[in-house]
């Protein structure tokens, strides 16, 4: 791993972290909630999509009434649109219209490179002309003139106030940050597996393994080859975001009791599908990877045994970016985001409301939390190998 990639682990290293992330908003005073709240608030000024959507926010509730009274309008009209008996003929020429105008595109792009019959074209184009035509027609009859009116005029106050502009400015934004957030995450799951490639040379590892279940797909599976079944020594679970560690455990300990056989008739029922009718993993199960077979079965995760307080922790690693912990999960701070828009907060609220958003946000956030987890690790030197931080 080059250098700027380095990955920390290790009872020392993890108590160190620990120190240094002392966040936990349950046991928080009102002061330091308050200050943790400004913190938040602070880092989402550098957010373009938190700034952008609090700018649609407010320029909707400017305009609430008028943007209200035409959105009613247009939903009333669609309400008598779905009524309507015409409306499949209607979609259905509206949708044979957009087909025989694609046709008409790729014709005119082959006619010109010499590829296609300008005859062939100049149906099409005469096909297209009749069904436009037919298309008019359905337009001008009243239901749909009521329709496309409301609809028209809640578009044009829309751009009017500058609402369409900023809805496209969002959209925008969020497909790049969708395609930074793909391609960053392809960068991490290679630092995460050779950070796991350091930690186990001598072993085989195994990606997106999922045994035929949806609900179980595994990062990195670290297996030594047996006879007829692989031994699973690890899983690794890689989480981009430290904070959201604590998911992956949850959704682990979900996995291991349905993959050591341990899981109950109700979990089983999530568990069913084609290859498992029962919902009970009762079967050999083949992962197919570098042009080999690995063979599964319930034996192959005998090194999972519950500890004392019921969870799978031995030979459960953990992999992620080594950053300050939030308090919360990323959901959860997301939904945290949304209620500070949607209600217009800012770094002035009052102690009631400030209370009040303490406890609504300690109702929805999961009691075990990514520093309880690290917390657990870190009191055994064992357990504390399992959790890998990589330096970005």
């Amino acid at each position: 791993m080059s250098e700027e990639h380095t990955s920390f682990s290790g009872q020392a290293f993890l108590r160190a972290y620990l120190e240094n992330n002392t966040i936990d908003l349950a046991r928080m005073s009102l002061g330091d909630f308050r200050q943790w709240y400004q913190s938040v608030l602070l880092s989402a000024q550098r957010d373009e999509t938190f700034l952008l959507q609090r700018r649609i926010h407010n320029l909707e509730s400017e305009h609430r009434h008028a943007l209200r009274t035409l959105r009613e309008r247009w939903q009333r009209a669609l309400a008598k649109l779905n009524e309507w008996e015409h409306k499949p003929e209607y979609e259905s020429a509206y949708k044979l219209y957009e087909s025989i105008s694609a046709g008409v595109k790729g014709l005119s792009e082959a006619v010109k490179q010499g590829r296609a019959d300008p005859e062939k074209l100049r149906d099409f184009e005469q096909r297209l002309h009749l069904i436009a035509k037919e298309l008019d027609d359905w337009k001008s009859s009243p239901i749909m003139r009521s329709t496309l009116s409301a609809r028209q005029s809640m578009d044009e106050l829309e751009q009017a106030i500058g609402l369409t502009s900023l809805n496209r400015q969002l959209r925008q934004l969020r497909s790049e940050q969708g395609h930074r957030s793909s391609s960053g995450g392809s960068l991490f799951e290679e630092m995460a597996y050779e950070a796991v490639r350091t930690r186990f040379k001598n072993e085989e590892i195994l990606t997106g393994v999922t045994l035929g279940a949806a609900r179980a797909e595994l990062d990195l599976v670290i297996v030594r080859s047996g006879n007829p079944h692989v031994d699973v020594l690890a899983i690794v679970e890689a989480k981009r975001n430290i904070n959201d560690l604590a998911d992956g455990f949850r959704m682990r300990q979900e996995n291991l009791a349905w993959l050591t056989g341990s899981a109950d008739s109700e979990l089983c029922r999530l568990y069913q599908n084609q290859m498992y009718p029962q919902g009970r993993f009762d079967c050999t199960a083949i992962h197919r990877e570098k042009e080999r077979e690995y063979r599964f079965s319930v034996d192959s995760f005998a090194a999972f045994q519950r500890d004392h307080n019921g969870w799978f922790v031995n030979a459960l690693w953990y992999v992620s970016r080594n950053q300050g912990l939030w308090g919360l999960s990323g959901n959860e701070r997301g939904r945290l985001m949304n209620r500070i828009i949607n209600e217009g907060l800012d770094a002035e609220i009052n102690d009631k409301e400030l209370r009040q958003l303490r406890n609504w946000l300690l109702e929805i956030m999961e009691p075990f939390q990514t520093r309880d987890l690290l917390t657990l690790h870190a009191t055994d030197v064992a357990l504390a190998n399992q959790i890998v931080l990589i330096q970005v």
